[in-house]
């Protein structure tokens, strides 16, 4: 028997030994996961430095993009501006022109005028509207010498009609003819002067079209900017989306390094703790297992007294004596006296005898008690390093799943909700290590009551 328990607290004694080395190792672990994360915080943070330069490029992108347009805008203001007042001054021009010409005149331009016109409709509306300064120059000349000449030939015309109405001679047909003959080289310079006017409207037209083609360019390059402006403002927000997504996750580290932190320092503190819990333990189990040696000793003792009382106490040996005693006085009252005291020793031995039974049992029932506290003691033991054998599990996972997470740097998204999961992993683990360990501890500080209340009872005893 007592082999067998000296095995038994040897074999106790190692898996103490091994505990603290379990812890250690779990430290050692917890250590390395707390520099792994880091370095990961210090990785996000040159990803947001790289999203903030990313950032300022594209809003200085934009300022450009912004000068330009409105760059644009100014031009195009500029030149319509210009359209209308030339616009304007071609219209008095025309104006101008049609209160200069005779009856005559008139239809022979309006003539011309609607032959063009019908050809070129759509055309003319365009050239008329956007013709150039220097040609308002030359219209103005040109309306000037037609008022002036045909001023003259009104006068000219009216003073002979009136003279013919007299009388009308060879000269006066001659002179009719000659008039015709200069009114017809007037319509003839009128109608190359027209001529004239047509080509260079020919070429203003030509110059309004080009001018028109390059405003609409104008155009088109301005809703090219416009598409690329949008396009990076959606570019800028989804950038700040990232920014904002990226700032709540260096908060999230943040936290999550302080909590790791709080965590180190809990765990050491636990570690410390458990150490002095189990020295303590180790020093009562080696006071136990003495304990246990006196009382098999003392039951040994105890169990020799109580053979050497039963030999004594045999029937046999009683009758003998009280055969003896019978035979031997010589009165009866002195075989009677024998008689008393014989049975006063037989009493004596049998209460000695049902004490020591009582004894025997009571000893054998602390034993097993001792046992059973014994096991549950290694029990605890055991659940101790299973939940440390656990939470290094738990931390080998939470270092896989941050490698995870650094090889799928361009899901940002999809990183954001992994770690929110790990997240909310991290603190139900944690919070299930603590309701443990608190509940360890309850457990630790019952079973040191229940081994004090039983040394008091063992030592009373």
């Amino acid at each position: 028997m007592i082999e067998n328990n000296a095995a038994e607290d040897s074999n106790d004694q190692s898996t103490l030994e091994s505990t603290p080395s379990n812890t250690t190792s779990s430290g050692t672990s917890n250590e390395l996961a707390i520099i792994r994360l880091n370095i990961q915080c210090e990785k996000l943070k040159s990803q947001l430095h790289e999203l903030t330069a990313n950032f300022n490029e594209s809003q200085a992108a934009e300022k450009h993009a912004y000068d330009e347009r409105d760059k644009y805008l100014k031009i195009y203001a500029r030149t319509h501006e210009r359209f209308i007042v030339f616009e304007k001054k071609q219209l008095e021009q025309m104006r101008r022109l049609l209160t200069v010409l005779t009856t005559d005149q008139y239809k022979f331009v309006t003539e011309i005028i609607g032959l063009k016109e019908r050809s070129t409709d759509s055309s003319q509306q365009q050239q008329q509207q956007q013709s150039d300064t220097s040609s308002s120059i030359v219209d103005d000349s040109q309306s000037k010498e037609l008022s002036q000449d045909a001023k003259t030939t009104d006068k000219d015309d009216d003073t002979k009609l009136s003279a013919a109405r007299y009388h009308k001679t060879e000269s006066d047909w001659d002179e009719l003819l000659t008039q015709i003959t200069q009114i017809m080289e007037l319509s003839q310079k009128c109608g190359d002067k027209c001529s004239q006017q047509l080509e260079e409207n020919n070429k203003l037209r030509l110059l309004n079209t080009r001018k028109q083609e390059e405003n609409v360019q104008l155009l088109f390059d301005l809703s090219l900017a416009k598409a690329e402006n949008e396009k990076e403002q959606q570019i800028r927000s989804q950038i700040e989306k990232q920014l904002s997504d990226t700032n709540i996750i260096a908060d999230q580290l943040t936290n999550l390094t302080q909590k790791t932190e709080k965590n180190d320092s809990d765990l050491h503190d636990m570690k410390s703790h458990y150490e002095n819990l189990f020295a303590e333990q180790v020093n009562n189990i080696k006071k136990l297992v003495k304990e246990r040696e006196l009382l098999h000793l003392y039951i040994q003792r105890l169990e020799i007294e109580n053979t050497s009382l039963v030999k004594i106490t045999n029937d046999d040996d009683t009758v003998k004596l009280l055969n003896y005693s019978s035979q031997s006085p010589g009165t009866y009252e002195e075989a009677w006296g024998l008689i008393v005291k014989l049975r006063e020793q037989i009493i004596q031995q049998l209460k000695m005898k049902e004490k020591l039974k009582n004894d025997i049992q009571q000893l054998q029932y602390n034993h097993k008690a001792d046992l059973r506290e014994r096991e549950q003691i290694e029990q605890l033991l055991n659940r101790d390093l299973n939940t440390a054998k656990d939470e290094i599990i738990v931390l080998q996972s939470l270092q896989t799943e941050y490698e995870r997470v650094m090889s799928l740097k361009n899901n940002l998204e999809k990183q954001l909700e992994e770690r929110v999961n790990e997240l909310k992993a991290t603190k139900t683990v944690a919070n299930s290590f603590t309701n443990q360990l608190k509940e360890k501890l309850e457990q630790i500080t019952k079973a040191k009551v229940k081994e004090k209340t039983k040394i008091r009872s063992l030592k009373l005893h």
